[in-house]
């Protein structure tokens, strides 16, 4: 390939090749070919611009002209430290992601095969380097680009709302109003837990703060103001990705007694019931603001380092002995695994933090195989990461949603039994069994160690 840009192999234009290979007819091409004089646009562009064909079609029939073939994006092939090291601004500018860099050569993906001012700016940086181009998605390299350096929100960052006044406050005297649930969210950070505000049969309704299996009432409804109540919520959740069904977020974040906090927001509607769950989860207020609580003394965070990078498509097991440094070790751990993946999936149905660079899952409901492969197939995540136990089936599950390997990571809150061995459950084994090379973190209050698979079985309460 040229410095420059590709070299074409073929002589047929755009809409000849897709003509040839019967995806647009001739009168659809000339129908396009005028929408493009029309507004100003290429020829794919008019084509998808009038539902003829997809993005995908277009990028199939430039590698037809060019001789090359669409690069499927990977999280594990993002290298965010080489991406950094060109401004972001250029590379959107021209939809391009550097790949990889390799003595001589800077292996770059594009859209635009004729990207040759993008390509000028990269040699202006890298001027001993030779640019060979690769076609991908345009949407996938935004995607890219995005994760790696997110983009700011117009106008900046909403200023985090301050609930702090609120926990000294009685209860508003409207109950179906906004200032009822920055109340219930204030009692609800102080005291920890989660905030659950339900109707049920007899039309009655209760909010709930729920904390450590514990549950506190802080107050009862009538129907009428429930609805107010839902409605409201319903009105400013923000849903987060169509990658991530069923998921909705508080739109920015909250701040109480100094500390920041997103809110996870789901729904549940059923014959008997209907729920709202409110979720606050530790969140920095800043790429850079560290959160003290979950920091790790050196030599483990050295070993969940570790672990992070034997991660890979294989499994890890996070076995937490006592409940105190469970989400230090899997805030870390995510941590870890964001910088040398790119992101993971995170399934969070108990922690209480937003996990740094992943896709995180925090909805309500039984997560189905079914869903489960949905929410792999849709985010594209290597990785999968449950705050909870993760059963073979789930495993299996991931690895056919994902077509590709895709690592796991289950964690186990255990007690040790007798003789220091763990009461775990059936479906740690099973997942030990058939993954003997999986790694095992096995933290404690006395540090944190890896184990093999192996070791870790021979922990194991014999089965009764």
């Amino acid at each position: 390939m040229a410095e420059s840009g590709m070299q074409r192999v073929s002589g047929k234009s755009i809409g000849e090749i897709l003509v040839d290979h019967g995806i647009v007819t001739q009168e659809q091409l000339e129908t396009a070919l005028a929408h493009g004089r029309a507004h100003g646009k290429r020829l794919g562009e008019a084509l998808v611009d009038l539902g003829l064909i997809s993005g995908d079609h277009v990028l199939w029939a430039l590698g037809a002209q060019y001789g090359v073939q669409q690069v499927e994006i990977l999280p594990d092939m993002i290298v965010p430290e080489l991406v950094r090291t060109f401004p972001i601004s250029v590379l959107r500018e021209h939809c391009l992601l550097p790949l990889i860099e390799i003595d001589d050569e800077l292996v770059v993906l594009t859209a635009d095969p004729l990207a040759t001012d993008g390509v000028e700016a990269l040699r202006r940086l890298r001027p001993h380097r030779k640019i060979t181009l690769q076609l991908a998605n345009r949407a996938q390299i935004e995607q890219a680009l995005d994760m790696i350096a997110p983009r700011p929100a117009p106008g900046g960052p909403p200023a985090a709302q301050d609930l702090t006044p609120w926990l000294e406050a009685g209860p508003p005297a409207v109950a179906g109003s906004m200032n009822m649930v920055r109340w219930l969210l204030a009692q609800t950070i102080a005291a920890g837990g989660e905030l659950i505000v339900s109707r049920e049969t007899a039309g009655r309704a209760r909010a709930r703060c729920v904390s450590g299996g514990a549950s506190r009432v802080l107050g009862e409804f009538d129907a009428a103001s429930f609805d107010a109540l839902r409605e409201l919520i319903q009105s400013a959740a923000v849903e987060t990705a169509p990658a991530m069904p069923r998921q909705w977020v508080w739109p920015g974040l909250v701040m109480c007694s100094g500390r920041h906090y997103a809110i996870a927001v789901s729904f549940l509607h059923s014959l008997s019931a209907s729920l709202i769950r409110l979720r606050p989860l530790r969140s920095p207020a800043s790429a850079d603001e560290p959160l003290d609580e979950y920091a790790l003394p050196d030599e483990a965070a050295r070993v969940v380092q570790a672990a992070a990078e034997r991660s890979s498509a294989g499994v890890t097991v996070l076995v937490v002995e006592g409940a105190a440094q469970g989400d230090a070790v899997l805030f870390q751990y995510l941590g870890a695994l964001g910088a040398r993946m790119g992101h993971a999936l995170f399934i969070n149905t108990t922690a209480r933090f937003a996990a740094p660079g992943a896709f995180q899952y925090s909805g309500e409901g039984e997560l189905s195989s079914r869903f489960l492969a949905s929410l792999v197939a849709a985010t594209g995540a290597g990785h999968v990461v449950f705050d909870g136990p993760a059963t073979l089936d789930d495993y299996l599950t991931i690895q056919a949603a994902g077509g590709r390997p895709v690592g796991m990571t289950a964690t186990y809150r255990l007690a040790p039994g007798a003789g220091g061995r763990w009461q775990a459950p059936a479906s740690l084994r099973q997942l030990l069994e058939y993954n003997p090379q999986a790694t095992v973190v096995r933290a404690s209050a006395a540090g944190c160690e890896l184990l093999s698979a192996a070791e870790a079985l021979e922990s194991l309460a014999e089965r009764r």
